[in-house]
């Protein structure tokens, strides 16, 4: 069914069928409660986001065992995310925190591949982009300073491509 049927089917319904219809959906799938709540309670967006952070989290720095850096599923819980989420310091804060897992993840296990030093230099790059576009370098300085700092010295270049992201977008800011 394409959006047009599915608008005709819409407007042939009332004011109550189409309540009842938003409330079972909201009973019956989490990203329907996801995407409604925080229009309701704004402050369950953190709620929200932990949930994401722990898919982060996972696939970069599990509790056991070794990562599986698998960035379909970090990336997709991001996409996710920002389906849910209008808030542009939600969705930065959650992209910042990808690439800080990235980090962790390199520190504790040691060098890993160009295909994850892309990733990550991608997510950073992404990250200071949308903070320029909305005006929030300043709340995110500190996090992304930490970030250059401690990539300094790691390989395939992603420490020299970090901190020339990072020169660019806090110096000319300055």
């Amino acid at each position: 069914m394409n959006l047009k049927k599915f608008k005709k089917y819409l407007e042939e319904k009332d004011d109550e069928f189409l309540r009842d219809e938003i409330l079972t959906l909201y009973k019956t799938f989490d990203v329907v409660r996801e995407y409604y709540d925080p229009r309701i309670e704004p402050q369950s967006i953190n709620e929200i986001a932990q949930k994401y952070k722990a898919i982060l989290e996972e696939q970069f720095c599990p509790l056991r065992g070794f990562p599986e850096l698998k960035y379909s599923v970090a990336r997709k819980a991001i996409s996710d995310f920002k389906k849910v989420c209008r808030d542009p310091t939600a969705i930065i804060d959650l992209q910042l925190t990808y690439v800080e897992y990235g980090v962790k993840c390199t520190l504790q296990y040691g060098d890993i591949d160009e295909r994850f030093y892309s990733s990550m230099e991608s997510m950073f790059r992404s990250c200071l982009e949308d903070m320029g576009e909305h005006g929030l370098l300043d709340m995110f300085e500190e996090r992304c300073e930490e970030i250059q700092e401690k990539t300094a010295d790691m390989g395939w270049g992603f420490g020299i491509a970090v901190t020339d992201l990072y020169e660019e977008y806090f110096t000319v800011a300055k």
